[in-house]
C-alpha cells in the first residue's frame, strides 16, 4: 500500500515549493512553565516535515515565526500559485491557545494555500463550549457539560453542576489543548473538589471551566483527512489495562507528555465497533467544518461512544496519533507528509 501511495502521489498536482512555517512559543502569559511543552515539539515535527518531504523529492524550506508580523514577511516573497504553505503554528506572540487561528488568519491573508484546517475552525475547536454546542446541533453523541465563568457563578447558580452534570465529572480549561491543566485532581466527586478545581482555572489560566460528566471506558482516536470528502486514515485506542482505578485512566498533562499509556494502532475492534467510531469521529469532523486533517477523541460509557475532543491539525509528531494511525494503515511518514500537501493543493478554500 506504501509503494501504490507513493505512485499515486507521483501522478497528482504538488506544488513547487513548499514553505514549512511553524512557530516558536519562548514564555507564556498564563499557566505554569512546564506548559511549553507541546510547542518546543514543534520545532522537531518541523525538521521531521521537512526531512520526510526532501526525501521524497520535494522542494521544502522551513520558516520560524514568533509574531504575527513574521507571518506577513515570510511569506511576502513567494508566489501563491506555485508555492504552498504547510502550516505547522501552534502558538503566536508566546500565545500557545489563542495564537494557532491568528496565525492561519495571516497566512489565509497571504493568499497561499495552506494544509490543514482554517482559521475560524481552529477559533472553534479552541472553544470546548462552541465545540459542545456544534455537536448538539448536529445531534454527535458527547458528555454532559457545564461552562462555569467565575467561581461565584458557580456557587449562586440554582442548577448546580453537581446536579446537571453529575458525578464524578472531569473539569478543563474551557480555551487549551493538548491536555493542559489537567491533572489527576482533575476528576471530582464532591462539590468542594470541583470548586477547587474551578477556581484554578479560573484563576491561573484565566478563562472558564468545562466541567463534563466523566466517562469511564475505552477511549480511542479516530484520524481524518480531508475536505469536503473527508475519510479516515485509522483509529487508535489508549491501552489503560495496567490501571485499575478507571478514575486515574485519563490523558493527564503528565500523563500525556510521558507516555504513561500506550496508543494501540489499529485499535482492537470488532468490525461493527469500527464502523460506528469511524460514522462518529466522521460526524464530529463535519460538524465542527473541520479541514485537511483531523483527529476526533472518542470515549465509551454505557456501552455507547461519545466524542470527547475534536481537534483539527494534531500532532504530526512521528510517533503521534495521527502518523501511527497512517503507518498501521500502511502509509509511511514520507507519504503522508506529500499526501497532506496534495490534498492542500488540489483545494480551492472559500476563506
Amino acid at each position: 500500500m506504501v509503494r501504490s501511495t507513493q505512485q499515486h502521489l507521483r501522478t497528482i498536482a504538488q506544488p513547487e515549493l513548499i514553505v514549512i512555517l511553524y512557530s516558536v512559543v519562548e514564555s507564556l502569559g498564563r499557566g505554569v512553565t512546564s506548559d511549553l511543552t507541546p510547542d518546543r515539539e514543534t520545532g522537531q515535527i518541523a525538521e521531521a516535515v521537512h526531512r520526510a518531504l526532501c526525501g521524497a523529492g520535494r522542494n521544502a524550506r522551513m520558516h520560524p515565526i514568533r509574531a504575527a508580523g513574521d507571518v506577513t514577511r515570510a511569506l511576502s516573497p513567494f508566489d501563491p500559485a506555485t508555492t504552498l504553505v504547510f502550516n505547522l503554528c501552534e502558538g503566536l506572540d508566546n500565545d500557545m491557545a489563542g495564537g494557532e487561528y491568528r496565525a492561519a488568519e495571516r497566512i489565509a491573508q497571504s493568499g497561499l494555500r495552506y494544509t490543514g484546517a482554517d482559521p475560524r475552525t481552529l477559533e472553534r475547536c479552541l472553544d470546548k463550549g462552541i465545540t459542545h454546542e456544534l455537536l448538539e446541533a448536529a445531534g454527535v453523541p458527547a458528555a454532559k457539560w457545564r461552562l462555569v465563568r467565575t467561581v461565584a457563578e458557580l456557587a449562586a447558580v440554582a442548577d448546580h453542576p453537581a446536579r446537571t452534570v453529575g458525578y464524578p465529572a472531569i473539569v478543563k480549561p474551557a480555551l487549551e489543548d493538548c491536555s493542559l491543566a489537567i491533572t489527576s485532581d482533575s476528576v471530582v466527586d464532591t462539590d468542594a473538589a470541583l470548586e477547587r478545581q474551578v477556581r484554578r482555572i479560573i484563576e491561573e489560566y484565566r478563562q472558564p471551566a468545562l466541567i463534563e460528566g466523566f466517562l469511564d471506558g475505552r477511549e480511542f482516536s479516530v484520524s481524518i483527512r480531508g475536505y469536503e470528502n473527508s475519510e479516515v486514515v485509522g483509529t487508535g485506542q489508549i491501552d489503560f489495562a495496567d490501571c485499575a482505578n478507571p478514575r486515574d485512566r485519563i490523558e493527564t498533562y503528565e500523563n500525556k507528555w510521558s507516555d504513561r499509556f500506550r496508543g494501540v494502532y489499529p485499535a482492537p475492534l470488532n468490525l461493527s465497533e469500527r464502523s460506528t467510531l469511524e460514522q462518529l469521529g466522521l460526524a464530529a469532523y463535519r460538524a465542527l467544518s473541520c479541514s485537511g486533517y483531523g483527529r476526533v477523541d472518542i470515549r465509551e460509557d454505557s456501552d455507547r461512544f461519545h466524542v470527547l475532543e475534536v481537534n483539527p491539525n494534531p500532532s504530526l509528531a512521528e510517533d503521534a496519533g495521527f502518523a501511527r494511525a497512517a503507518a498501521a494503515s500502511g502509509i509511511d511518514y514520507a507519504s503522508l507528509a506529500e499526501m497532506l500537501c496534495a490534498d492542500a493543493w488540489s483545494h480551492m478554500r472559500q476563506e
